[in-house]
């Protein structure tokens, strides 16, 4: 995997992660402003949440038939969009239309970015490139809640409307950069139909319990990002650029695991027991 494709995605990755995260630090604040509380920011983590869920197997098996680069670019223009419209947002119900939007359209580049590669990397390298994805996510995540926090300070909605330009930037780096891959990783042949057995076999097979870790994980990290900032806020009257750094400090983490300790240690001590 040469490294334009490589820096594209992780550019593509990292602009999901720093949309996300950017509103971290101010949503308390903007739901307050809108007359709303903890309840219904609730309701914005679990239905971005959901629609990741429920979309991302549309996006992947649409990136099979048509290509990775197409659906990480509708992913990203049209994160762009949502980005865009919950900094105009000026009601709860228009906030919760946008924050859909912004889950049903991410989750086409997260799929399609790991799909890609899937396809382009060897089995040697294959742990070192997702990692280095993982870690471009995790500096958007750093780097989102510190500059969302900055930027609430002259408008809540200018991190938002700061997101969307960054995002369009990179829509237009990834339709220059990013070449297609599935002609190149041999995936050619007509796949068939998706039926009830195969999803038999993957929930009660091995990667079950893969996927069975992914939804305990997320489920605690979605709870504690969607109630942290609401909490250190009532609790101790943090201010954005506060609560932004906290963000940053849990992110700085996850990048030197991520970036520096999962590559290495996979191939010392293997996947396996490295999950474990």
């Amino acid at each position: 995997m040469n490294k334009k494709p490589i820096f594209a995605l992780k550019l593509a990755t990292l602009v999901i992660a720093l949309g996300y995260s950017l509103i971290l630090p101010v949503m308390p604040f903007y739901m307050e402003n809108l007359g709303a509380g903890g309840r219904e920011l609730g309701w914005l983590t679990a239905v971005y949440a959901l629609a990741q869920t429920v979309c991302a197997p549309f996006w992947g098996a649409l990136s099979d038939r048509i290509g990775r680069k197409p659906i990480i670019s509708i992913g990203i223009i049209g994160y762009s969009i949502s980005l865009f419209l919950l900094g105009l947002a000026s009601s709860f119900w228009t906030l919760f239309i946008a924050r859909s939007l912004s889950g049903i359209l991410s989750s086409a580049t997260s799929v399609a970015s790991l799909a890609y590669v899937g396809d382009s990397s060897s089995e040697e390298e294959r742990s070192k490139n997702m990692s280095q994805l993982g870690a471009s996510m995790s500096v958007g995540v750093m780097m989102g809640p510190l500059l969302g926090g900055i930027l609430a300070g002259y408008s809540l909605a200018f991190p938002f409307f700061t997101g969307a330009g960054i995002s369009f930037i990179a829509f237009l780096l990834i339709l220059t950069l990013l070449p297609e891959s599935i002609e190149h990783s041999g995936q050619t042949e007509k796949r068939k139909p998706f039926d009830f057995s195969d999803l038999k076999s993957i929930i009660f097979g091995s990667a079950g319990m893969v996927l069975i870790l992914f939804f305990v994980v997320h489920f605690c990290q979605t709870g504690l990002q969607g109630i942290t900032g609401l909490y250190v806020v009532d609790k101790f009257g943090f201010s954005t650029k506060q609560v932004g750094v906290i963000w940053m400090a849990l992110a700085g983490i996850l990048i030197v695991v991520q970036g520096f300790l999962t590559g290495p240690l996979a191939k010392k001590i293997g996947e396996k027991r490295l999950i474990l």
